[in-house]
Parts: C-alpha cells; structure tokens; sequence
C-alpha cells in the first residue's frame, strides 16, 4: 500500500514540474499571397501583414491588415506553411479600425470560406468552415474556427457572385481585410 502512494506521488509531482510550452503559431512569417492586393504601393496592406504576428492595430493605417482591392466579386488570400501538417484550428482577427463590435467591416467578411489544402486550389482541399450567419451585425471580426485536418495552405475566400441573392447585411463586393491569422497544431 505505502509503495502505491508513493507511486502516485512521484507521478503527481511530476507533472507539476513538467514546463508548459505555449502553443505555436506556424503561419508566423511564412509566405502569402493574395488574389488582388492594394494597388497603392505608398500603403503597407500588403499580404504578409496578415501573418506578422501584430494585431493591436486593427485599423487601415496601423500597418497591421491585409487589405485588398475595392469593387471585386472574389477575394482570395492564402498562406504557405512549408510542409503538410497538421492543424487543430485557426483564429483570425478580422479589421475593425479599432472601433466596437460590429463594425462596418462585418459585412465586407460576411459568408466567408476556410479552406485547408495541398496546393493553392480551393478545389483540393479540405472546406474546414463557411460562415453563415442569419443576422446583422454578424459574424464576429475575432474567431477561433476548429479545423482538424492537414495540408501545406490555408486559404481565406469570399465571394459576391452577382445572381445571388445574399442576407441585406452582406457588402456588395468581396473583401479579404485580415488583420491576423493564426494556424494551431
């Protein structure tokens, strides 16, 4: 009997003193792309703004968004993780120019699409989430969005098809204006 406890004492303490590591962020500072970037040059909304790791300033000119080109029905934007592996889930913090939920912007991400992929197509992966929301004011600009599945890419879409009738809350055009996005193992 006393061996048992003494067992179980060892086992106890050792897990109190086993470090805790954090969890780490593989799209810190991979490479991105995106389908129709700012086309001002002179402001930093470039697609590797979305993966810096900042995201304190979640306005147009903080320098920490991704924003792409006005008055376009698509908006794609992807990262390179470097190898397949293995996600659990991605948050995302969505541009707010730092003003309380919910902001305009919303709407401009309204109905968006997470897909987890093997090559930069949509077409091969994995769809790991599609917002629908029924209400205004809807969806949240910050998300943590459960994706079990694995591939090298993951890939932020929205779209705007012009013979569909979409929720009166949704923008006219698509936009990807993504302040961050972190990918979980």
């Amino acid at each position: 009997m006393c061996q048992y406890i003494v067992t179980i004492l060892a086992i106890m303490t050792s897990l109190y003193a086993s470090p805790v590591c954090g969890l780490e962020n593989l799209a810190l500072h991979r490479p991105t792309w995106q389908q129709y970037p700012w086309p001002e040059k002179v402001r930093d909304y470039g697609s590797e703004n979305a993966v810096d790791g900042l995201y304190t300033d979640c306005s147009e000119v903080g320098g920490q968004c991704t924003i792409s080109e006005d008055s376009r029905y698509t908006a794609t934007w992807r990262v390179y993780l470097g190898k397949e592996v293995s996600i659990s889930h991605i948050d995302i913090y969505y541009r707010t120019d730092n003003k309380p939920r919910p902001t305009r912007y919303t709407s401009r991400m309204a109905g968006f699409y997470l897909y987890v992929s093997n090559s930069t197509s949509t077409k091969d992966g994995h769809l790991c989430f599609h917002e629908m929301q029924t209400l205004s004011g809807t969806p949240s600009e910050v998300q943590r969005i459960n994706c079990s599945s694995h591939g090298q890419y993951v890939i932020y879409y929205n779209e705007r098809k012009q013979d569909v009738q979409y929720p009166s809350y949704y923008s006219t055009y698509a936009y990807n204006e993504l302040s961050e996005v972190e990918i979980y193992v």
